[in-house]
């Protein structure tokens, strides 16, 4: 059985187009795709943000976490971000996005960030992650939560 493997989206290019096909399936309302690959990896160096990470299971991408940071908004004060994280839906399910977020988690704290910040429908999957709710709210779509989660002191 093979195994899945996180790496840099920039270690993996050839998947950019995968990402943003995904956001824009998962978020339609998402800026076009230029906009979307920049807060992917629009910094294209590897120790400062924005940046993705993507799951490759054999040579299929099935997934990513992208981090970014926010200085304005309902982010005020929590500069960084899990902005998406995506698993395809036939690996779902299956520890992927639990993957993806701790390895998002180790990522940040190389780079020396001391806590991330995700706004999520779904708290439960980061509370299995040891995230905290920190904000909860309603929108016209349903509710939506504030996640943190301290990395270091």
């Amino acid at each position: 059985m093979e195994k899945t493997i996180i790496v840099e989206l920039l270690d993996r290019p050839e998947f950019i187009p995968t990402a943003v096909r995904w956001i824009r399936k998962e978020w339609p309302d998402s800026r076009d795709d230029s906009a979307i690959e920049d807060r992917l990896c629009g910094s294209r160096r590897r120790d400062t943000l924005p940046l993705a990470l993507v799951a490759v299971l054999g040579s299929t991408p099935i997934g990513f976490v992208s981090l970014t940071l926010y200085e304005n908004g309902i982010k005020r004060g929590r500069p960084h971000w899990i902005d998406a994280l995506y698993v395809e839906p036939a690996y779902r399910g299956q520890g992927i996005a639990r993957q993806l977020v701790h390895a998002a988690e180790e990522k940040s704290v190389v780079l020396g960030l001391t806590e991330l910040f995700a706004l999520t429908e779904i708290p439960r999957l980061y509370h299995k992650c040891g995230w905290n709710t920190v904000e909860e709210f309603t929108t016209p779509n349903g509710r939506d939560f504030i996640v943190a989660r301290r990395l270091a002191d």
